[in-house]
């Protein structure tokens, strides 16, 4: 029996799971022992937390990682593609510490009242890897007593925190709520609070099963807590392969021994893929063989379900010389670890991977991963989900975007992995303010191309191609397009302004644009990178420049072409091989500056390419963002994806004749954002124009 064979014979047919009666809750008139003047109600529901209607919502945090999962869907029931959790994140308002508690309100529309998630909190459960069951009772204590304390919170909906990437089972979790819930119930100073129920949300229905025997068997000795006696069923919920496949199992040897044959659950177990085979046997232990408790419809996948959620590795500077890791999985959460490393040879390292040589992009990506990575993160970077780095200003130098993954190093894969799963980053620094989204979906675009003086040598006919390009691809796609093409007295492209620094830092500034895409010269000064910039006839545009920016792009997509220059000079010249490793912080450093001013995401190159592979990223890249010619708008990560790969397959066969900066210009593109973000394009205001196809 093929998976394929247990979704066609669960599809959109009534199935009696087979799971037993739940045991009844602990007798509601036995008299509560602590200061709470009544039972507290505790019931497990299967669906979505954002679809299970309460006065609050809560899920946990973890230090430093984008909402993933749970914490993402509700993100987006509340402030939708503003994502207000996520950008708290990103700057470092939400601090994630363990029990801290931060509210957020819910949508500010008409209709409000009638909105299943009305107002939001995120519990702070500390950095990935270190929340344990005893930290995990406090946190839930400190979390019941600020519930108890909330007005006309009558009903609460949260997740188990801290169970879903495998930090703690199921029971252990479950034992910790339980803990932590009697313990402020018997020191609560609030004993008439409105509070009557908490019900805790699970996506996958034999866990929410498993959840609420759980939740009982922990509840036996404490009075203040009666557990519901079913699962309640909500829209949203989900069931996984392993589970459909257990209850498929069990259901049919049910049927073939209440028709008088023998038991066949062996046999159809031997009938899963071998790859499944362990995972099932295990979920088969938990369906009970006493039949009818609950029926389960299963129907196909709904349309746009997201990707798996990224594994989210944090990677930072430690003491003496270390680097100290730690990782969220969608299965599993690593605790921290440190990693001696010589500095010196890491420098070395990142000089070779900057625009490296042929020899050195073959060797080095695996050197690198096994270098630096810990060996029990590395079966974590793999092409199944999408990769979240969190880095630091030091961190940030390394090449990440030439991690291998084992398929890659054992010649089953010959496309790098940043060319089959996204690969991002996020940036750890602290932030001064959130600017305002007004933009919704995108739809204006600003596009500065070639804006250097010709008398310094600064002319760059292929920007100028590749800002027409790019123009006509965001044109067809229905974005209004503000065009600046050349320095002033040069010969201007059609539908286009002359650019200059006061001119396109006016948009900027008052524009109001979605999306930025700048091709030209950069400059920046090996010894003060920070103040590196955008070259323009008249000066130099740095992010610093765009401080008081209060309605910032969602997206930044910088394709220059670097050189040396001090900020003051207009003067530039070439760059020198110790401006290597300055170089290869340059892209960090430009990144950190915008979305320091509210910018989503930031794409770069982190060295100078060929100006064909260039136009080739960006106009790849920008047809799968907005889905133009392909099945429909693509996640930020998915189309950069896209757009290296196909720099990959352009980049020729002969290494040995090949320009070093053309062998390896895909893993040239660093993108600091969530990758998993979608930015949809408006309708097309006019046919396609045909000017925005790939030349090639």
């Amino acid at each position: 029996m093929t998976s394929a064979n247990i979704a066609d014979l669960l599809d959109r047919e009534l199935v009696s799971s087979g799971l037993s009666q739940s045991r009844s809750a602990l007798s509601p008139t036995l008299p509560p022992s602590g200061g709470f003047s009544r039972p507290l109600q505790l019931s497990v529901a299967w669906g979505d937390l954002s679809r299970v209607p309460a006065d609050i919502h809560v899920v946990g945090h973890y230090q430093g990682v984008l909402p993933v999962s749970a914490e993402k869907a509700l993100d987006v029931a509340i402030s939708g593609n503003r994502g207000l959790i996520a950008e708290h994140t990103r700057r470092g308002w939400v601090a994630g510490v363990l029990g801290e508690i931060a509210y957020f309100p819910g949508p500010d529309t008409d209709n409000a009242a009638d909105a299943v998630v009305r107002r939001a909190a995120i519990a702070g459960i500390g950095r990935p890897g270190t929340f344990s069951e005893q930290r995990a009772t406090q946190l839930y204590a400190s979390l019941l007593r600020e519930l108890l304390s909330l007005v006309g919170v009558r009903q609460a909906a949260l997740v188990l925190i801290g169970s879903g990437a495998g930090n703690l089972t199921v029971a252990q979790a479950a034992r910790a709520l339980v803990t932590g819930f009697a313990t402020a119930l018997q020191s609560t100073s609030t004993p008439e609070s409105a509070l009557a129920e908490v019900v805790v949300v699970e996506i996958d229905r034999l866990r929410a099963e498993r959840l609420r025997s759980a939740l009982s068997d922990a509840a036996i000795q404490h009075r203040d807590l009666v557990i519901a006696e079913r699962v309640v069923t909500h829209p949203g919920g989900d069931i996984g392969v392993d589970s459909a496949a257990a209850i498929a199992i069990r259901t049919l040897g049910a049927l073939v021994r209440d028709q008088g044959g023998a038991d066949s659950v062996t046999a159809l177990l031997e009938r899963v893929p071998a790859e499944f085979r362990e995972v099932v046997r295990r979920r088969l232990a938990e369906v009970p063989d006493d039949p009818g408790a609950v029926s389960v419809s299963v129907g196909a996948a709904a349309d746009g379900r997201a990707e798996t959620p990224p594994t989210c590795i944090c990677v930072t500077q430690g003491e003496g010389g270390t680097m100290r890791w730690a990782a969220l999985t969608g299965r599993a959460t690593i605790p921290e670890r440190e990693v001696s490393i010589s500095q010196r040879l890491v420098d070395q390292v990142v000089e070779r991977l900057t625009a490296p040589v042929a020899r050195d992009a073959a060797v080095l990506p695996r050197m690198l991963t096994r270098f630096v990575v810990p060996v029990d993160f590395q079966p974590h970077i793999t092409a199944d989900a999408a990769l979240l780095l969190e880095v630091d200003a030091t961190t940030a130098r390394v090449c990440w975007e030439f991690l291998t993954d084992q398929a890659h190093e054992d010649g089953e894969q010959m496309t790098p992995l940043a060319a089959r799963t996204p690969i991002a980053r996020q940036m750890r620094t602290t932030y001064s303010r959130v600017a305002t989204d007004e933009h919704g979906d995108p739809r204006r675009a600003l596009v500065i191309a070639d804006p250097g003086d010709p008398a310094l040598g600064q002319s760059l006919p292929s920007a100028r191609q590749e800002g027409a390009a790019v123009a006509a691809v965001l044109r067809d796609c229905g974005l209004e397009v503000k065009l600046y093409v050349g320095a002033p007295g040069t010969t201007p492209l059609p539908d286009s302004e002359p650019a200059t620094q006061l001119d396109v830092l006016t948009e900027l500034l008052v524009g109001g644009y979605d999306i930025v895409h700048f091709a030209g010269h950069g400059a920046f000064e090996p010894d003060r990178p920070e103040l590196a910039g955008w070259v323009f006839a008249n000066g130099l545009l740095s992010a610093r420049e765009l401080s008081q920016l209060t309605s910032a792009p969602r997206l930044v997509v910088a394709n220059a072409c670097w050189s040396a220059a001090r900020p003051e000079s207009r003067s530039a010249r070439p760059l020198a091989p110790s401006d290597v490793t300055a170089q290869s912080a340059l892209t960090p450093v430009l990144a950190d500056e915008f979305l320091r001013v509210g910018v989503a995401h930031y794409i770069g190159a982190s060295w100078s390419l060929p100006d064909d592979l260039a136009l080739q990223f960006a106009t790849t890249f920008y047809r799968h963002l907005l889905g133009l010619g392909t099945a429909g708008p693509g996640a930020v990560g998915r189309s950069l994806c896209a757009a290296r790969e196909k720099l990959f397959y352009l980049r020729g066969h002969d290494a040995a004749s090949s320009q070093p900066e053309r062998w390896s210009a895909w893993a040239a593109y660093q993108h600091y954002g969530d990758p998993c973000d979608v930015l949809a394009a408006a309708a097309p205001s006019r046919p396609p124009t045909g000017q925005g196809r790939d030349p090639a």
